[in-house]
């Protein structure tokens, strides 16, 4: 004789069904969040400014700095955390968690650059210095003395000896 289910027996099995698979997921995403990252030493990713939380993440993982970016983000949202990477370029630190590494984009902790300013250089030789720069990333490459005094709140104002 055929074994016959009554409705409510098939919507409590899905409920289990539907708990059981939310329960995976949230494991998979814990984990995740919390597994090592894979990037080799010295990877850098640069956010920028106005970065959404997909593109960081989805950035971090062509880097191997994280495994499964949208179930990631899922888990974020879900939380109410919300990720807002300061802009810069980041250094990733070795054997880190996926955790850690958003926690260090959140916190802004940037890799600092070095760039020697020599005392009695004019402003265009600065400038210059600044712009064969790499990895120095700045705003006012196209903008002319006056603009740039302009941009710092000094209209008016002549660049030449204002920096030393």
């Amino acid at each position: 004789m055929p074994l016959r289910f009554s409705p409510w027996k098939w919507l409590a099995a899905a409920l289990i069904a539907l708990v059981a698979a939310l329960g995976l997921l949230w494991s998979l995403a814990l984990g995740a969040m919390n597994r090592v990252s894979q990037a080799p030493p010295g990877t850098r990713i640069t956010v920028p400014a106005g970065a959404s939380l997909r593109s960081v993440l989805t950035q971090l993982a062509v880097v191997h700095g994280l495994e499964r970016p949208r179930l990631i983000e899922a888990y974020l949202r879900i939380r109410g955390e919300s990720l807002s990477a300061k802009a810069g370029s980041y250094v990733l630190p070795v054997h880190a968690s996926v955790r850690q590494i958003l926690q260090q984009l959140q916190d802004g902790q940037v890799a600092l650059e070095q760039i020697t300013i020599f005392e009695g250089w004019t402003l265009s030789q600065m400038r210059q210095a600044i712009n064969a720069s790499h990895t120095l990333v700045h705003e006012w490459r196209a903008l002319d003395d006056a603009a740039l005094m302009t941009a710092l709140g000094e209209q008016g104002v002549a660049a030449e000896g204002r920096f030393y």
